[in-house]
């Protein structure tokens, strides 16, 4: 309801209440032939349809400009997680390379188990991200898979 005063405020007084003006002016009450009546309702059902794609392209321009704009978004935060987990493994085979990298369990194992966790994590957030994308999902499947 704010949202329709909001938009009812901000727009400009031709387009307010388009539907309702084609429904309370379409008609024509002189129309006295049935076959002129048939045309005239065609007619009117084809101008609703016309001012329904009208509005739906009208919101599509927007909403193509948001889904752009978080898509590049995500790509971004894509790109950021996988330099993320690319100096993870990084840090890890360099601490491996030291001479105390035998001292423990934990490190010892630290490579298996930080690769283990990258590639149960990671897939995860790709997924929340995708999600965002507004793909189909079997076109988010593809693309996470490479």
């Amino acid at each position: 309801m704010a949202e329709n005063s909001r938009v009812s405020k901000l727009s400009e007084k031709d387009d307010e209440c388009v539907f309702t003006w084609k429904v309370f002016t379409a008609w024509d009450y002189m129309i006295a032939n049935a076959e002129t009546a048939h045309n005239r309702v065609a007619a009117i059902v084809m101008g609703f349809k016309e001012a329904l794609l009208e509005e739906a392209e009208k919101k599509k321009v927007t909403e193509t400009w948001r889904v752009v704009s978080i898509r590049v978004m995500v790509n971004v935060i894509v790109i950021a997680l996988l330099a993320l987990s690319m100096y993870i493994v990084v840090l890890v085979v360099k601490r491996s390379t030291e001479p105390e990298a035998e001292s423990s369990f934990w490190r010892k194992n630290e490579i298996p188990v930080v690769i283990s966790a990258l590639t149960f994590i990671f897939p995860i957030f790709f997924e929340v991200l995708g999600i965002f994308e507004q793909y189909h999902p079997r076109k988010q499947l593809r693309l996470q898979l490479g």
